[in-house]
């Protein structure tokens, strides 16, 4: 028998509810809503994990 390991779904559908984010975390959510693995799947990030810097910011800021 062979058993793989595979990462965690993705939502199936877009789910309305409201999720608390800890000081110094943040919501990280991916651009193709049904197979995105990001936040709505693992949760809110530790902001001390993120690499880069913001290019461009869409909405109210």
């Amino acid at each position: 028998m062979v058993v793989e390991a595979a990462a965690p779904a993705a939502p199936a559908a877009p789910a309305a509810s409201a999720a608390l984010v800890p000081v110094g975390h943040v919501w990280i959510q991916g651009d193709n809503l049904l197979h995105s693995l990001d936040s709505r799947v693992y949760g809110p990030v530790p902001a001390a994990l993120l690499r880069g810097r913001v290019l461009y910011q869409a909405g109210p800021g």
